[in-house]
């Protein structure tokens, strides 16, 4: 029995305290909700609470951070959770000050108050003013701190806009007397509903020639009142309507002109305006009045009505005289010894005066209005017009295109036009100002003087050509006749020397004088024979320009450089010569003038021209001054280089400065039956 009843004892007692211990589970779950109640009811209540609420540890970490925290800075709780206060929301200026405050009471000085800056999450910055204290434990040590926190950035802004507003006042204040002081117009002021006593500013004593300070009020009493009057249409004003006492009613005044009669006699012409000063109920407590002094306006009102009627005279006449130039302006215009007219930006005619009309064979009704300038235009000239009237436009001028128009008979006009542009504000073509000139007389003139240019020239190249031949003449003469003669003579007296091998000494002495003469003879027959007729030219213009150049290189200490192309049979006999000439001429001046030490020649053919260059590197000259002042016979040369070549259809040109060097450069055309010929 003993032994079955201990096991029995043993169960009993484990049920027992298996009770025990479900009741006391049931009663530490039943704590467990109370204190989650409790919980929820706190947070709850911190985040309906409009004040900031932060809860931190002993090290500074966040372990509470309400609604109000959130929506002010931006960061939710579960962002902040456990993370070091000062490294969140604090500026860098106020983190150490933040840390005292924090270290103050984790010692134990709690509560205490602080003002600090949050900034958010975007930047912006919110004034705290916190009442921070702490949570002690069962030892008595602090365990939590609690700041609770009131955004007076509003206030704070609020308090700094008042501040403003009333400096702003008392600065307006400040401006408004300074201005009341500064205006020179007279401002009066009363105060009271009777105007029994007037004040203003310094101008207003300026203007009444009182002492600052006086009462303007004519309303004081009489040992006080002023002894000035306003006089309007010959009697003195009554007090009552004075502007000032109007005013003081609750009227308002505007404009009201009277004399202000001094009491030295002076007088003022004003003009008033006054208004009231109301009261929060309307009702009049004092009033402003400013005169307005015109005494020196009316004076220059005035003396502008005796100018206005002086200058009406003027205008009068100067109208006249206006008239009577505009007239004489348009008779100019339309009787002008050149034609006028203008075009719109269609090209119609606007104007035209009576000179081109004239011109034209056309009426003003038949042309203005109705006719454009291409419809009286040749077809080259209307090309022209179509080419240049667009850009004329733009660019706003033209000057001397030459057309020709159509007469109303159907005869042509060449005429030379200029042409400016009239445009409005913003740039946009309005009008033509357009000059023509008639050219039909000029162009006749132009037609002789050609006509005797080429007969002119003609008659040069023939000049020159009987000279050359001429000089071919006299040179085949000297050659054939002087020259054989001269040689049969110097035969005869030599045979005369051999044969009188005994004669005297002085005879035969005088032989060798005859013979040494007449070789001198002979070569200036030789030489005088060169130069009236080439011989060399019969080898070729290429061979003939190589000797001439070599010919003057004799006995001179200088450097050349010749390239000279293949131009035999390029040129006819006369255009050999006339080239052989330019270059003998050119070589002479270099010779004469030039005092160089290097010389460049060259010739090359093109397509249809030979192309001539002589280059010296001496002194240079001035072409114009040798032109005008040279030597004549250098002049001379000059101008008849320049007429050889034109003779041949050729160009010539001559640069030359002092100190530079001269260029001489000159093209030939080949003929065409030349080239043929090749």
């Amino acid at each position: 029995m003993q032994s079955n009843q201990g096991p029995l004892h043993e169960n009993q007692e484990l049920q027992r305290r298996l009770q025990q211990l479900e009741a006391l589970l049931a009663k530490s779950h039943k704590a467990e909700d109370a204190l989650k109640d409790e919980r929820d009811f706190n947070s709850a209540l911190l985040d309906t609470l409009g004040a900031l609420v932060v809860v931190l540890d002993k090290e500074g970490r966040i372990v509470r951070f309400n609604r109000a925290c959130e929506q002010s800075t931006g960061c939710l709780f579960q962002e902040v959770q456990g993370k070091v206060f000062f490294d969140l929301f604090l500026l860098p200026e106020e983190v150490q000050g933040v840390k005292e405050v924090f270290q103050k009471l984790n010692a134990g000085a709690f509560p205490n108050t602080h003002v600090n800056h949050w900034l958010t999450r975007d930047g912006d910055r919110r004034l705290i003013s916190w009442s921070n204290t702490a949570l002690i434990d069962k030892q008595g040590q602090v365990e939590h701190i609690i700041g609770t926190g009131i955004d007076i950035s509003a206030r704070q802004q609020a308090e700094e806009a008042l501040k403003q507003s009333e400096a702003q006042e008392r600065d307006r204040g400040c401006e408004l007397q300074g201005v009341l002081e500064a205006v020179p117009t007279a401002i009066f002021m009363a105060h009271g509903s009777d105007a029994r006593y007037i004040i203003g500013n310094p101008a207003a004593y300026a203007l009444l020639r009182l002492p600052p300070g006086s009462n303007f009020s004519k309303s004081a009493p009489e040992d006080e009142r002023p002894g000035y009057k306003a006089i309007k249409d010959g009697r003195e004003l009554p007090v009552q309507d004075l502007p000032m006492q109007r005013a003081i009613t609750g009227q308002i005044v505007r404009d009201l002109e009277y004399d202000l009669v001094l009491e030295d006699g002076a007088i003022r012409h004003v003009s008033a305006n006054a208004v009231p000063l109301l009261d929060d109920l309307g009702r009049p407590r004092g009033a402003v009045a400013v005169l307005t002094d015109l005494t020196d306006y009316k004076k220059a009102q005035e003396a502008l009505l005796r100018a206005h009627d002086e200058l009406e005279q003027q205008v009068q006449e100067r109208t006249a005289q206006l008239r009577q130039q505009a007239e004489l302006i348009q008779d100019l215009y339309d009787n002008a010894p050149c034609g006028y007219h203008s075009l719109d930006a269609d090209g119609v005619f606007v104007q035209m005066n009576n000179t081109e009309l004239k011109w034209l064979g056309y009426t003003r009704d038949e042309v203005v209005g109705r006719m454009k300038f291409s419809d009286i235009l040749t077809a080259d000239s209307l090309n022209s017009f179509q080419k240049n009237f667009p850009g004329f436009k733009k660019r706003g001028w033209v000057n001397d295109l030459e057309f020709e128009l159509f007469r109303k008979d159907g005869s042509t006009l060449p005429v030379l036009l200029s042409a400016t542009a009239i445009k409005d504000e913003a740039g946009n073509y309005l009008m033509s100002r357009s000059t023509a000139y008639n050219l039909g007389d000029r162009k006749l003139a132009e037609r002789v003087v050609k006509e005797s240019e080429a007969r002119l020239r003609y008659l040069a190249s023939r000049l020159l050509t009987a000279q050359e031949d001429e000089r071919k003449r006299i040179a085949m003469d000297l050659h054939e006749d002087l020259g054989q003669s001269l040689a049969v003579l110097k035969l005869q007296l030599g045979a005369c020397r051999s044969g009188f091998s005994e004669e005297p000494r002085e005879t035969k002495s005088g032989i060798e004088m005859l013979l040494s003469y007449i070789n001198e003879i002979v070569d200036k027959v030789r030489a005088i024979t060169c130069n009236l007729r080439p011989p060399v030219l019969d080898l070729g213009l290429t061979t003939a320009l190589n000797s001439l150049v070599q010919e003057f290189l004799i006995d001179q200490d200088m450097e050349l450089s010749l390239d000279l192309c293949d131009m035999n049979g390029l040129f006819s006999p006369e255009e050999e010569t006339g080239i052989y000439r330019v270059f003998q001429e050119a070589l002479t001046n270099i010779f004469n003038h030039a005092k160089t030490n290097r010389i460049v020649i060259t010739a090359k053919q093109g397509e249809d021209i030979v192309a001539f260059k002589i280059d010296d590197y001496g002194q240079g000259f001035d072409l114009k001054e040798v032109q005008v002042h040279g030597a004549q016979d250098r002049r001379l040369g000059l101008a008849t280089m320049d007429e050889r070549v034109r003779i041949m259809g050729g160009s010539l040109k001559i640069l030359s400065a002092k100190g530079t060097g001269t260029n001489v450069a000159f093209n030939i055309p080949i003929r065409p039956i030349q080239k043929t010929a090749e």
